[in-house]
């Protein structure tokens, strides 16, 4: 599990700057992420980190 939203700091930029060339703004990306993309990745990747955990307990009973 992630703790801190700057370790993803950089995959934020390159989210921003790809959907960029894709035609959204900053504004869009940050909305659509609720406000701070940063902390909406640590979020996803700790839920599907959570999601994995989970499936080896299942898998191991």
């Amino acid at each position: 599990m992630h703790d801190d939203k700057a370790d993803f700091r950089d995959q934020a930029k390159v989210l921003v700057e790809s959907a960029g060339s894709e035609g959204f703004t900053v504004a869009e990306i940050k909305e659509a992420c609720g406000g701070d993309v940063e902390l909406y990745l640590l979020n996803q990747q700790n839920a599907m980190t959570d999601v994995r955990r989970q499936q080896r307990l299942v898998d191991d009973e």
